[in-house]
């Protein structure tokens, strides 16, 4: 028995000393709270008060810096020394109203007389004068500043005054030359006072920068409860307004977290580690919620909200495996024109377009495993449980109707079409052999013009295979100086007296692995990779050499449309005429009716700095474009050439016919040489003889030849005019 009353005593003894060392624990650790919570609250308010001191401080500096941004103009100090009032306010008031928003800015003579004045609409109280009798102190010890500065210098006066019983930052700068070609005697300074008030403007500032969310300023210090307020003092301490704001006290809010749970609950133990618990899990749900946005960033774009080329890639490498046995196909999808919004309209309207046309596909298309933005105006799908191309023809159409419909920018409608192209995903590929495959499928479709789709083939594969030989290939023939390159002739013959008047230069390439690559298949190339303006300009310097040789022949040379978007074509064929010595009379620029009556292009205003210098111009396959008969006569030119489409196609249908005569017509009309290309029988040759077109070319006279021919065919023309003449 007395054992057991020993024990429960010694229980008894443990559990007092337990309770008791709990009881220290409590009261130590509410101590220790309590005076961490003063301490960290104290800390708080302090560096609030440091950051709202400096962001006063900033304020005052900010206003004589910009003032130094025009104070050491000389344009100004001598605007200012000749009083031109009108050019100091527009140059001067204005720009520190509207750039740096001053509230009221003066510039005042040496006199301390008011030489401009400009202030804001919201400005209320006070004249100049009063402002300026306040501030006189700072003046003249500005001037006596100015009077003891060795060279211009940044000097200036500020202070926080009271204007209106509104507190304002107050600065004065000096308006000084930097050099000496402008003279201003001592004393004779003219000075730049500004004005700008601590008011919504700066309280926005401190409420964004500093999350003083309630800050707003009193002229009394009238601060009530957990209120604290920052005395806004002058340079001579006296306090003339106060900074307002409910402080942020992190102590207190941890208190309140912590200390109802602890004196609520009944076992101290349970309750640190239940709050350790608590904290534990609130930091770990944090640092998941913050890791799962960073997560979802990385793999989604920020714009449509869209997967993003990462995330396609991640699930292309877990189909691919999958694909025998569920079909899966990879589209890539492009938004044709869509340079062209941005050029518009803007690229603030292009990034509308990129959303709307992400929220039709995905309100419209529903079929999608995965639809994703690969960056600009490109995006790709990834489609599974598919086993048919008719299931992908479905959906690639229901794509190209998503763009249909205008959208709506800032500005206006753009209109722009889809280009698809897919491949299918198979086991045995690798993942970026799906992704060429299915751009090369793209790109298929969008050298069909666009605004369709087209699956991956054999042949598509070839032909874009061939096309990245035939740019690379091309880009290395042109640096080593157009090896492999040439120029044909084709002769431009008079048609009554049939006598060669000129010649056409057409570029060939005899390719030393490739052989004979003909001029469609390259020169489309060079157009689409921007080498087109290095041929022509090759073509154009090689065909100047060989005409030399044959005087009185004009010689023709085609510009393509894609030259005119480098600026300075026609400095550049000038000098190149000059390099060559070659008369530019005798030059005959050809360009397309599509690329003068493109106006972003600048070729109207190309060409007519050419023909000021004697070059003449021909408008190549007229009729082929879009504007009509009328809208040659506003088209600046010397020449317009027939296309031999209408010329193949003479007398077979009337209306082909009509349209060649309509031609000849209209171009004698508005006094145009009229030339037919493609003539290539006697009865095309006598029809537009009879027709009255004044000259011709194809291949019933001659097919182009090399540059050797044309010699040869001006030798003969020589001999027999002089045999007819013996």
């Amino acid at each position: 028995m007395s054992e057991t009353v020993s024990a429960r005593r010694l229980s008894t003894h443990i559990l007092w000393l337990m309770s008791l060392f709990a009881l220290m624990a409590f009261g130590g650790m509410v101590l220790v709270v309590f005076e961490a919570v003063r301490n960290t609250d104290q800390g708080a308010l302090e560096r609030q008060r440091q950051l709202v001191r400096h962001a006063i401080d900033e304020q005052v500096q900010r206003l004589s810096q910009d003032q130094e941004s025009v104070v050491f103009w000389e344009i100004a100090v001598l605007r200012a020394k000749t009083q031109d009032a009108a050019w100091l306010q527009k140059n001067v008031g204005m720009w520190m109203r509207e750039y740096f928003r001053h509230d009221r800015t003066l510039i005042l003579t040496p006199t301390d007389e008011p030489l401009m004045s400009v202030r804001t609409d919201s400005f209320y109280g006070g004249t100049d004068g009063d402002l300026i009798a306040a501030f006189s102190p700072r003046l003249h010890a500005l001037r006596r500043q100015v009077a003891s500065a060795r060279e211009a210098e940044a000097i200036a006066e500020r202070d926080i005054m009271l204007i209106a019983n509104r507190p304002a930052v107050v600065s004065a700068m000096p308006f000084l030359p930097h050099s000496d070609r402008i003279e201003v005697a001592p004393g004779q300074e003219h000075i730049l006072l500004s004005v700008q008030y601590l008011d919504s403007a700066f309280l926005e500032r401190l409420r964004n920068a500093y999350l003083l969310a309630d800050a707003r300023i009193r002229l009394t210090d009238t601060s009530l409860g957990p209120e604290t307020a920052l005395p806004i003092s002058g340079r001579d301490g006296t306090p003339l307004a106060y900074l307002v704001w409910n402080p942020a006290l992190p102590g207190h809010e941890l208190m309140r977290a912590v200390l109802s749970p602890a004196v609520l609950a009944g076992a101290l133990v349970l309750l640190l580690f239940g709050l350790y618990a608590r904290q534990v899990y609130r930091s770990s749900a944090a640092l998941e919620a913050s890791e799962v946005h960073a997560r979802h960033l990385a793999f989604h774009d920020t714009l449509t909200g869209l997967p993003n080329r990462s995330h396609l890639l991640r699930r292309l490498d877990t189909l691919l495996p999958l694909s025998a046995a569920q079909g899966a196909a990879l589209i890539f999808v492009d938004l044709d024109r869509f340079k062209e919004v941005n050029d518009t309209y803007g690229h603030q309207s292009g990034d509308e377009v990129i959303r709307q046309f992400a929220a039709r596909a995905i309100s419209h298309l529903p079929l999608s495993d995965t639809f994703c933005r690969l960056g600009g105006d490109e995006f790709a799908f990834l489609l599974c449980g598919i086993s048919s191309d008719a299931q992908i023809a479905e959906f690639c159409e229901r794509i190209v109707e998503c763009a249909v419909a205008s959208f709506h920018v800032p500005g206006g409608k753009a209109k722009v079409d889809v280009s698809a192209g897919y491949a299918w995903l198979g086991p045995a590929l690798s993942r970026s052999e799906v992704l060429r495959r299915a751009d090369a499928a793209l790109y298929a479709a969008k050298r069909e013009g666009g605004g369709c789709y087209r699956a991956f083939s054999p042949q598509t594969d070839a032909a874009m295979r061939a096309r990245r030989q035939i740019e690379e290939e091309l880009a290395a023939a042109l640096e080593k100086g157009g090896e492999g390159l040439c120029v044909y002739y084709q002769p431009v013959i008079v048609s009554r007296s049939g006598a060669i008047v000129g010649v056409e230069a057409l570029v060939r390439w005899q390719h030393p692995r490739l052989g004979f690559v003909a001029p469609a298949l390259f020169v489309p190339v060079a157009e689409e990779t921007g080498l087109i303006a290095k041929l022509d300009a090759w073509v154009l310097a090689t065909a100047c050499r060989a005409a030399l040789s044959w005087p009185g022949l004009t010689l023709a040379v085609n510009i393509s449309p894609r030259s005119f978007r480098n600026a300075g074509l026609s400095r550049r064929v000038l000098k190149t005429l000059l390099a060559e010595r070659f008369e530019p009379a005798r030059l005959e620029i050809e360009v397309t009716e599509s690329a003068l009556l493109d106006e972003k292009s600048g070729a109207a205003c190309e060409l007519e700095r050419l023909r000021e210098r004697g070059v003449r111009v021909a408008i190549d396959d007229f009729g082929t474009g879009y504007s009509s008969l009328a809208r040659l006569r506003t088209l600046k030119a010397d020449k317009v050439k027939v296309d031999r489409s209408f010329v193949q196609n003479m007398g077979e249908t009337a209306e082909t016919t009509a349209i060649v005569d309509a031609v000849i017509d209209l171009g004698h009309a508005l006094g145009l040489t009229v030339t037919a290309e493609g003539v290539e029988s006697e009865l095309q040759r006598e029809y537009l003889r009879s027709a009255g077109c004044d000259q011709m070319q194809g291949f019933f006279f001659s097919a182009p030849v090399p540059a050797e021919e044309i010699s040869q065919m001006l030798a003969d023309a020589v001999h027999a005019r002089a045999r007819g003449v013996a």
